[in-house]
């Protein structure tokens, strides 16, 4: 009792810690009237043909056309795309998008269930009805356990009245049933994963499936998505080449943008110069040109920035700590040019030393991205070039592509995990074996994925999988000891050298050791320590 106690009061924790969480929110749309009024109304109660208004940093609702306006959309939850893409008239736009840079009027083309995402959460419902249970080691030894005791006692109770008498019969029989304890094996499994849940709480991995531990400790194939979760999936200055005076009039200047290279440019500035702030300068006739840069005064100086170009084959930032660099910006001040940045998307830290140790312990690698062939294929030459091994790297897939992947892989492998972050990846974590989710995550990933770390440390995947194996093994302990206990208590029952009496004294002792055990199993280790 004291056993279920605790397991309970741990799930119900557990539980209480990822509804607040994974509590989802409910998207709006304004809706444009007939009459020119403006309605905000639920994002799934929008009709086709409907005209709806998103402002910049408003995810849009709904599938849609661009009616009116320019601007930049962030895809990288839905594609994997990595970098901003352009907004114009006529094009295509997906729901669940962040809209960037200015207001758009959309028509609306499908919407709930008929959406990308509507299509994409059926699918996720689908993967996860198909997931085969996990046959439980306790139920079926437990369930052998008692055919045994109770063919035992039917022996032992036949034997000695043979032997002696029936009354000494019933007295050995009955403490041979009085010291049996199937409970402690049904009670080992759930003890210590319950155990096991708790201690990953405390290292931030949170597991909403306990026959997840199980799973991972057979090692197979780990997915990784590129965008968001090897990386860190925004744009950033992974360069600067010029003077500091150059760069911060540059920043000032890009203070005035809502452009996503402009954010980036300005944080760099931050970064390199931390009492640096755009307020400190004279900003005047300040022009931004949709897709080629920005220019004005700062401080009476003339500075021009741009244009950002496509470069295939750039020059290597000074730091390896970058997964692709997907613009080049030129600074000019007075008509010189003064600098020039790389901006890029950088790698997730410790990302390479996680991937090696992983391989280290049986796992294989795959790269599994919805980004640009040439985006993937720089990460992965980065990642080759520290040793590294991928069974298959794949650039350019489709939420259905990806999975088409993992249903396929789980047919290959003895175990098949996914590792993402955005909506894209909702079906694929849900049809894998087991599917972790990075902090980032939309929230229909987080609620299909058995595992989620909302720290972006990559290392608690590698503690992940050594916990899952300590976890398997000290229910084998538990198991083991238990069925030690019985073995030798029973025998004793049986041969008349235990009294029913002394039988009721012992018969807690096997649940109380099964409980010290699971208390004391090794599955995470201590904070501050590596797996």
């Amino acid at each position: 009792r004291v056993g279920r106690y605790i397991q309970f009061r741990a799930q119900y924790r557990t539980g209480l810690s990822l509804s607040k969480l994974l509590r989802s929110q409910h998207s709006t749309a304004v809706r444009l009237e007939a009459d020119g009024s403006k309605v905000t109304v639920p994002g799934h109660r929008l009709r086709m043909g409907d005209r709806i208004e998103v402002l910049p940093g408003q995810a849009i609702p709904a599938d849609g056309i661009i009616v009116e306006g320019n601007s930049l959309i962030q895809t990288a939850w839905i594609t994997g795309e990595s970098r901003p893409v352009p907004a114009l008239p006529s094009q295509e736009v997906v729901g669940g998008s962040l809209n960037l840079q200015s207001p758009l009027i959309l028509r609306v083309t499908a919407s709930g269930d008929q959406s990308r995402m509507g299509r994409l959460n059926e699918m996720v419902k689908q993967a996860s009805a198909q997931r085969t249970p996990l046959i439980q080691l306790a139920d079926r030894v437990g369930g052998i356990f008692v055919v045994v005791v109770l063919v035992l006692a039917l022996i032992t109770f036949g034997a000695w009245s043979l032997l002696a008498s029936p009354t000494v019969a019933v007295g050995h029989t009955v403490a041979l049933l009085t010291i049996a304890c199937p409970c402690a094996l049904a009670l080992a499994a759930p003890l210590v994963i319950t155990v096991a849940l708790g201690r990953a709480a405390r290292e931030q991995v949170w597991i909403r499936d306990g026959n997840a531990l199980e799973r991972l400790s057979t090692p197979g194939v780990l997915w990784f998505d590129k965008t968001g979760t090897l990386t860190f999936g925004d744009l950033c200055v992974v360069q600067w080449t010029g003077t500091s005076e150059a760069l911060q009039l540059a920043a000032a200047l890009e203070s005035q943008s809502d452009h996503p290279a402009a954010h980036a440019i300005v944080a760099f500035a931050t970064q390199q110069d931390p009492i640096w702030h755009p307020t400190r300068y004279r900003i005047e006739e300040v022009a931004q040109s949709y897709g080629r840069g920005i220019e004005g005064r700062v401080n009476g100086r003339r500075v021009v920035i741009g244009l950002p170009t496509e470069t295939s084959s750039p020059q290597s930032p000074s730091t390896n700590a970058y997964a692709n660099v997907c613009q080049s910006i030129r600074v000019q001040i007075d008509g010189l040019d003064q600098g020039s940045l790389l901006l890029g998307d950088r790698e997730r830290p410790g990302a390479v030393e996680s991937l090696v140790r992983l391989c280290d312990r049986g796992w294989k690698i795959g790269l599994l991205s919805g980004d640009r062939k040439e985006v993937v294929e720089t990460l992965a030459s980065r990642l080759k070039a520290e040793g590294l091994s991928f069974v298959a790297v794949r650039a350019e897939q489709s939420p259905e592509d990806k999975l088409q992947v993992i249903q396929t892989s789980k047919t290959e492998y003895p175990t098949t995990v996914m590792v993402g972050d955005g909506i894209n990846d909702a079906a694929a974590l849900a049809a894998a074996d087991v599917g972790i989710a990075i902090r980032g995550s939309g929230e229909t990933c987080l609620k299909h994925a058995p595992v989620f770390i909302p720290s972006n440390q990559l290392d608690s995947i590698v503690k992940l999988m050594d916990a899952s194996k300590n976890t398997v093994r000290g229910i084998h302990r538990c198991f083991a000891a238990s069925l030690l206990y019985n073995a030798i208590t029973i025998s004793l029952a049986a041969t008349g050298w235990i009294h029913p009496l002394i039988a009721a004294l012992f018969m807690p002792l096997s649940g109380i050791t099964v409980l010290t055990m699971a208390m004391l199993a090794r599955t995470f280790p201590k904070a501050g320590t590596s797996g």
